[in-house]
């Protein structure tokens, strides 16, 4: 895929004054289970896990991120409806390794303080099959809406960032699929997405809130 811009800024060290990229790795491992107790009707459970590590000058936002899915999908002749929801829970590991002072905190898009979250996401999609020049074509449209809510115990004085804060996030993707031969399939989509982040301290919705638009390429060959 190709992400023309990305959200994240680079990061201000409260330490040595500079500010750096904020790279970071993340490996994400995910189990599902399908039941069909009826012809048209699917059920989708699944588990994931991702774990985040960012660069040597930001390890106070590793952290794990767990979060268990049920999907519901419905079929008929060329059309697919689906119903989802997703729980999932952030721990904020890195930053309780980390010693962050509670009293040093800088006007800038600087995090010092625990990212512990809780997330509801409510989706639902709906797939249409049909013929394009010929060929088998999937065309999905989704929409998702997550609501946040962060869980640190510090007062909003040490931690403005995360006290009393919620997010909405809501992202609406469309995608379409062809498939080329029995082994090459091509597929095209584009994902915009807004979050609106509220806390206690009105500097948050300036700094965490955002607008975001990408799109995808992608050509498959099995073997």
């Amino acid at each position: 895929f190709y992400e023309p811009r990305y959200f994240i800024r680079d990061y201000f060290d409260v330490h040595t004054g500079e500010r750096h990229h904020a790279d970071f790795a993340l490996a994400k491992s995910v189990g599902k289970i399908y039941y069909r107790p009826a012809k048209l009707v699917e059920i989708v459970g699944s588990v994931e896990l991702k774990r985040y590590a960012y660069n040597e000058y930001f390890t106070e936002y590793d952290g794990d991120k767990y979060s268990i899915n049920s999907e519901c999908i419905f079929r008929s002749k060329p059309w697919r409806i689906s119903i989802s929801y997703r729980f999932g829970k952030f721990d904020n590991s890195g930053f309780k390794e980390s010693n962050a002072s509670q009293s040093s905190w800088i006007d800038d898009d600087t995090e010092t303080g625990e990212a512990d979250y809780q997330e509801d996401q409510f989706g639902a999609g709906v797939e249409y099959s049909h013929k394009f020049v010929n060929k088998r074509t999937r065309t999905k449209l989704s929409l998702a809406i997550a609501d946040r809510h962060y869980q640190t115990d510090r007062l909003p004085e040490f931690d403005p960032i995360h006290h009393a804060r919620r997010d909405i996030l809501v992202n609406l993707t469309l995608r379409s699929s062809v498939r080329l031969s029995k082994k090459v399939s091509f597929k095209l989509g584009a994902s915009h997405i807004e979050r609106d982040s509220k806390a206690s301290d009105p500097i948050v919705k300036r700094v965490k809130s955002y607008s975001r638009s990408l799109g995808w390429i992608e050509l498959s060959y099995d073997f």
